[in-house]
């Protein structure tokens, strides 16, 4: 998973509910942290932008009254909110 990939599935209007956009953007940082050693600087930025990340996904779940990360996204929960969540997350590194 990489920001552009996440890029052009918000484009091309692929994320049907919060949770999809939320795997995606678990993945990537499961992948830069699988990649990159721990002394690596961009090892800290995904640390950093999973927090910041996190942290907005979870205000979205709990506008949406689901609450917790853990708890199913409603499939095709797509909004306005949610569309300028995804494109803060991705924008804040892109």
């Amino acid at each position: 998973m990489s920001f552009n990939t996440m890029h052009q599935k918000l484009e091309a209007g692929s994320y049907k509910s919060l949770k999809q956009f939320q795997d995606d953007f678990d993945l990537l940082i499961r992948n830069a942290l699988t990649y990159y050693p721990i002394t690596s600087p961009l090892r800290a930025k995904a640390l950093k932008l999973q927090k910041i990340g996190l942290k907005l996904i979870q205000r979205q779940f709990e506008a949406i009254g689901l609450g917790d990360l853990d708890e199913e996204d409603v499939e095709g929960e797509e909004n306005e909110d949610n569309l300028q969540l995804y494109e803060e997350v991705i924008y804040y590194y892109y």
